[in-house]
């Protein structure tokens, strides 16, 4: 029996982390794709980023800053999972490639897992010096 349990927890878990890896697929998908404030809406879904004035700003900030890096690197032309810290069984930190013309930008997504087990949004941030996560790895 406490077989069965813990096969259908991890299966749960792992449902949870696909939807995930789905939300994040479907935001860098809507980037690719040109659709910045739809890619922002899936992205920012249920968290305080979409829900509260002060997270609202903040999500204009981080598309305001996207929009400057097209500019700046050219549009995406795709994207890549990179590496994902696990802080424990509600936080996770995920980090993305976007490929531009002139640069890859790292993305840093902190995730929260909330108690209606929904995954969203609670950081995000666009880095350009790409050392930062090789130079951790290196422990």
């Amino acid at each position: 029996m406490k077989k069965i349990v813990f096969v259908c927890s991890f299966f749960f878990i792992n449902m949870y982390v696909l939807a995930q890896d789905v939300k994040l697929n479907e935001f860098f998908n809507n980037l690719v794709e040109k659709n910045t404030k739809t890619a922002f809406d899936i992205l920012t879904k249920n968290s305080s980023f979409s829900e509260t004035e002060l997270g609202k700003k903040e999500t204009e900030k981080v598309i305001e800053a996207f929009i400057n890096i097209k500019k700046a690197f050219g549009e995406t032309a795709g994207f890549s999972p990179f590496k994902t810290d696990s802080i424990n069984d509600k936080l996770k930190i995920i980090y993305y490639f976007t490929y531009h013309k002139y640069s890859p930008i790292l993305w840093q997504i902190m995730m929260y897992k909330n108690p209606e087990n929904n995954w969203i949004l609670i950081n995000i941030q666009l880095k350009f010096d790409l050392t930062e996560p090789f130079i951790k790895n290196k422990k």
